[in-house]
């Protein structure tokens, strides 16, 4: 949540680019004084965020959806929903 709620404020109110901000996510990932909460997720969602069109949150969801043994996150996020994690609510 942590790292949803830091990418919301740097592309929000700071406006930094996404490649910024990935970046940044990286180096917290590999920096070994902090501890992530569901890493596998966070690393799996960072790789799909940098690679994709949609929020790192929403594939923050779907991966947490699919750990937990979802086939499949409905959403109405039309940029999401091209993921192959979600479909879109149509």
């Amino acid at each position: 949540m942590v790292l949803c709620e830091l990418v919301w404020v740097l592309q929000g109110p700071y406006r930094y680019p996404k490649k910024s901000i990935a970046d940044a996510l990286g180096q917290i990932l590999i920096t070994s004084e902090l501890k992530v909460e569901h890493e596998e997720v966070a690393r799996l969602s960072l790789d799909a965020y940098r690679k994709g069109t949609a929020d790192f949150s929403d594939y923050v969801i779907g991966y947490s959806n699919k750990k937990a043994g979802c086939d499949v996150t409905y959403t109405f996020d039309h940029e999401f929903g091209g993921s192959r994690l979600a479909k879109p609510v149509e």
